[in-house]
């Protein structure tokens, strides 16, 4: 590892984790003070403006770390140097929630620093926000995110906390070796078995096969309760489908059981590409159209489960928030103009039937009167 390497490969190491992150975290942490500002330097060029890439690289760097007075100084400086639309950039991005600063890399001394600084409800869900996403995230083994708990207890002598690492750290020993835990996972509660059902599920490298077999065994340790047995179900049936079969095979029922199964238990990635798919209008394809408030209404229903079970929640509320402003911004008179037969942009089609009946008249006159003028033009 060298700062060349470090300052070029930046984004790639911190994207997600991977034994480098870890490696690189640690490398930059045992560096002097000026070889540090040096690397600052080399990403803040004095006559450039930085990009979007760099202003995030600076941010990463303040927040991984704990840096010294003079290299803080720097990268603020770097900042404020390029005006008012640079900075409002980097203090948008200041956080205020565990899975803003966690998403960076909860193993690394800025993480440990901010952990201990909170109370002991958010240190409560910040553990429990590791345990709950892990996979999610970071793409952390179970063994790997135990690492990170000891990591973040070390000098933490509240003894409701302590008590969350291990329960957490339980959790993660039942995820990576369920069957030697059969006799622990009996003795949780239903709410808790739910989510560690949801939580195998959405283990990618284990075939349905292996959870059918799997989950045979931990129904006999299981609750009765009918969401415990149903979620088991659910993730059998659905795990293996694309966002258009789930859809398509759940479209009269989507904000039931089956598909908040499916969701909650996909990536990241994939449950923004199913928000786009929504919001876009792909459902038009397989002749389904949803309105904006009823996607509205099957989202809060999806995002308020995860944040019951404290998985991560604040990127789709993000990624929600960029369709709902595109519709707000719906340019009437221009935007009409593209509902040229036969191919509609689906997101019309959506923002559309959204409106109410005498909404709809309105703008079906104003189609025919553009139209009209249109066809005048051609014509003369």
């Amino acid at each position: 590892m060298n700062a060349s390497y470090f300052v070029n490969n930046f984004h790639t190491i911190f994207s997600s984790y991977t034994p480098l992150t870890n490696i690189s975290v640690w490398w930059f942490d045992a560096l002097q003070i000026q070889p540090q500002l040096d690397i600052v330097s080399s990403i803040c060029k004095p006559k450039i403006e930085p990009t979007a890439g760099e202003l995030d690289t600076l941010w990463i760097l303040n927040h991984t770390f704990l840096l010294d007075l003079s290299v803080q100084s720097s990268i603020r400086s770097c900042v404020e140097r390029h005006g008012l639309s640079a900075l409002a950039y980097y203090n948008d991005k200041d956080p205020n929630i565990p899975e803003q600063l966690f998403t960076i890399n909860p193993y690394s001394p800025g993480s440990r620093r901010w952990f201990l600084q909170q109370s002991q409800s958010l240190q409560s869900r910040a553990v429990g926000f590791i345990y709950a996403n892990h996979r999610f995230i970071w793409k952390y083994s179970p063994e790997q995110s135990i690492q990170v708990l000891q990591y973040l207890s070390l000098q933490n002598s509240v003894s409701g906390i302590r008590e969350e690492f291990e329960e957490s750290s339980n959790s993660l020993r039942f995820l990576a070796h369920p069957l030697e835990y059969t006799a622990w996972f009996q003795n949780q509660n239903d709410f808790k078995q739910q989510t560690l059902i949801l939580q195998i599920c959405a283990i990618a490298e284990k075939s349905t096969n292996e959870l059918d077999q799997l989950f045979a065994v931990l129904r006999i340790y299981a609750s009765t309760n009918l969401k415990v047995q149903e979620t088991m179900k659910d993730c059998l049936k659905t795990r293996d489908l694309s966002i258009t079969d789930a859809v398509r095979g759940n479209f009269m029922r989507t904000t039931e059981n089956p598909m908040t199964t499916w969701f909650a238990s996909r990536s990241l990635d994939v449950q923004l590409s199913t928000i786009d798919y929504f919001f876009q209008g792909q459902t038009i394809d397989i002749s389904i159209v949803f309105t904006i408030q009823k996607l509205l209404n099957i989202f809060t229903t999806y995002l308020t489960f995860l944040d019951s079970m404290w998985m991560t929640t604040n990127p789709q509320v993000k990624r929600i928030r960029v369709h709902i402003d595109s519709y707000t911004s719906y340019n009437l008179t221009a935007d009409l103009m593209n509902f040229q037969m036969p191919k509609v942009p689906k997101a019309n089609v959506v923002w559309f039937l959204s409106q109410n009946a005498t909404r709809q008249l309105e703008i079906v006159d104003e189609m025919c009167a553009l139209l009209e003028v249109k066809q005048r033009f051609t014509t003369e």
